[in-house]
């Protein structure tokens, strides 16, 4: 939800409560969803590059004897 659709949302409902009770739940979860995505990302990234250590490491290029 953007910022000003909330301040509106909020206005609307301004003697309502529950619904702004309501109205900071979506916030929250809009929130938690940002850094679940956020960590989701960063997992993956941490997987590519531990993926990737361990066919370097599981293959080492032969050195010249």
């Amino acid at each position: 939800m953007k910022p000003e659709s909330v301040r509106d949302e909020r206005r609307r409902h301004r003697d309502d409560p529950a619904a702004l009770e309501l109205l900071a739940i979506r916030e929250w979860a809009s929130e938690l969803a940002q850094r679940a995505d956020a960590w989701l990302e960063g997992r993956e990234r941490l997987r590519e590059r531990q993926a990737n250590e361990a066919a370097r490491v599981g293959n080492p290029r032969r050195s010249p004897r």
